[in-house]
């Protein structure tokens, strides 16, 4: 049977702010969740990026280069998905 739980997420980086309306890929291939974008409690939309390694239980920073080019605007509601 599944059961929901709460994750204890450890690491040096922050976790987000509370947020709705965002995306959480697994990413293909690798123990990493990708968070992005969302809207905030007061309304704003987000457009940054937040990474939780769930081999190890914790947020991370994504490592130089693992985020290139201009960020796509702020957006909540949106999707994403992970290719192989």
């Amino acid at each position: 049977a599944m059961e929901w739980q709460r994750l204890a997420l450890g690491g040096m980086a922050p976790p987000p702010p509370a947020r709705s309306g965002h995306t959480a890929t697994m990413v293909h291939g690798t123990n990493k969740v990708v968070i992005f974008g969302g809207e905030d409690r007061r309304g704003r939309l987000l457009n940054d990026v937040h990474v939780i390694d769930l081999g190890a239980m914790e947020w991370v920073t994504p490592g130089k280069g693992a985020v290139m080019g201009h960020a796509p605007s702020p957006r909540a509601g949106h999707v994403a998905a992970s290719l192989p």
